[in-house]
């Protein structure tokens, strides 16, 4: 088998792009959309967890949820202030 290759941002350029359409393309066959998302979060968190442990994985995942969360105060914050950005710039 040959070596892997480096973890560049490249390769994760291109790996996003893969996933995107992985996803485009079985949103197309007919499954639903979230179904399609959500199943493919819990096969990626699973092996993710197989790879660096169920603390590792709960932590990031911690930390993702606390930046969607302190975003969503932050717009929050700023259409009660009157400071939100239109639409197409946020």
């Amino acid at each position: 088998m040959d070596s892997p290759m480096e973890d560049t941002s490249e390769v994760r350029d291109r790996l996003t792009e893969a996933w995107g359409s992985v996803i485009r393309r079985t949103i197309d066959t007919g499954y639903p959309p979230a179904a399609v998302v959500e199943t493919m979060a819990s096969v990626a968190v699973a092996r993710w967890a197989e790879l660096h442990g169920n603390l590792e994985v709960s932590n990031y995942l911690r930390l993702m949820a606390d930046q969607i969360a302190q975003n969503v105060h932050d717009q929050a914050d700023a259409l009660i202030n009157g400071n939100a950005k239109p639409a197409e710039e946020a």
